[in-house]
């Protein structure tokens, strides 16, 4: 279910995609809409243990280590326990303060006999962030019978758990030629032509994430 790619070319010289960073993170809890006031934040309780370059600080801030630009996507499993419809809106927030446009209205059905209306919805941002940043999803409630719902594992047949939040900052591709031992301003020829390469920190013989100005 969950991806997990290489991070960055292991070769000296080599032609094609550089891979960065692309963490993980999972939510195996109920979170719950106390008060149709407040905005909350979306937690995160789990990690996967490759992830690198990005974490997790205080429960919900995504913590970049690297500058560039990032494709953001969170996927959420809303429930409703009542037998009207209620909205949900969710939005992103970056260092603390809401992110312009970023919100999304979501209408969860209602419940049905004896089970929930359920769904889930997801999104997908595109940032440009520091070293540093961070970013948090937020959401609230029309209602308090409103959740963002973890579903436990179950048989017959055998199925896993459902978390309730699901979400990835990967770092988007860069497409070049890499070389070990450049300078941030060496500039190197590429067929007839020259580009002036920007390595990130991490550049080294065996590992770099390299892209082109």
């Amino acid at each position: 279910f969950f991806f997990q790619a290489e991070d960055g070319i292991r070769d000296t010289s080599v032609t094609g995609v550089q891979t960065c960073a692309l963490p993980i993170f999972w939510d195996t809890t109920t979170q719950a809409a106390a008060s149709t006031t407040t905005a909350y934040t979306i937690t995160l309780n789990s990690a996967d243990a490759n992830n690198n370059g990005v974490s997790v600080v205080s429960s919900s801030r995504i913590t970049l280590a690297n500058t560039g630009v990032y494709s953001l996507q969170i996927s959420i499993q809303l429930a409703n326990a009542d037998t009207s419809v209620h909205d949900a809106t969710v939005w992103l927030r970056k260092n603390g303060s809401d992110v312009s446009n970023s919100a999304s209205l979501i209408t969860v059905p209602a419940k049905h006999g004896t089970s929930n209306g359920e769904i889930i919805a997801a999104w997908n941002y595109v940032m440009s962030l520091t070293a540093g940043d961070y970013v948090e999803f937020v959401w609230n409630a029309t209602d308090t019978n409103l959740s963002i719902q973890t579903i436990a594992a179950a048989t017959t047949p055998t199925r896993p758990q459902s978390p309730s939040v699901i979400a990835t900052a990967t770092q988007l591709t860069q497409i070049g030629i890499g070389y070990a031992g450049l300078t941030s301003t060496s500039s190197v020829t590429i067929g007839t032509g020259s580009k002036t390469d920007r390595k990130s920190t991490r550049l080294n013989s065996s590992h770099r994430c390299i892209s082109y100005a």
